[in-house]
């Protein structure tokens, strides 16, 4: 399986093949076409404490299937969005002819955590039978204080 590879750091960006990304501070940005069975991935410079917000455009000629990643460095990656999914109904817009068709798909009101200051990663893989174009959009943001 070929994977194409994104490192950003908050201040440097070295695009991959196949891929565009660019980054500003709290915010990364990945758009690319990911053949069937393989992956991009997103490494970002380490964030403090905090929180992601994520939106997610895809579109393929088939339908769509496809699962986005999140790993802190050192630990396991978890699922944050998963196409088809029941899940992926209140989190993309156009209803299940959007998530299960062809076509474009969009989603966004996803939050995952940023635990502790690290270094994360975020993948995108392609588990459907034709090309997927994705944009993928991440914002990081510091959370209040609890007190």
């Amino acid at each position: 399986m070929k994977r194409s590879i994104m490192a950003i750091a908050l201040v440097l960006a070295v695009p991959a093949v196949a891929v565009a990304a660019d980054a500003e501070p709290k915010r990364y940005a990945l758009s690319a076409t990911v053949q069937p069975g393989e992956a991009v991935t997103l490494a970002v410079g380490a964030v403090p404490r905090g929180q992601f917000a994520w939106s997610v455009s895809a579109s393929s000629e088939a339908q769509k299937n496809f699962v986005i990643t999140q790993k802190r460095l050192g630990k396991k990656a978890f699922t944050v969005l998963r196409v088809p999914n029941q899940a992926a109904y209140s989190a993309c817009q156009g209803g299940s002819s959007a998530i299960y068709g062809p076509g474009p798909v969009a989603c966004g009101k996803l939050t995952t955590p940023a635990v502790i200051k690290s270094r994360y990663t975020f993948q995108v893989r392609n588990l459907g039978t034709k090309p997927l174009k994705v944009g993928l959009v991440i914002k990081w943001k510091r959370l209040g204080s609890a007190g």
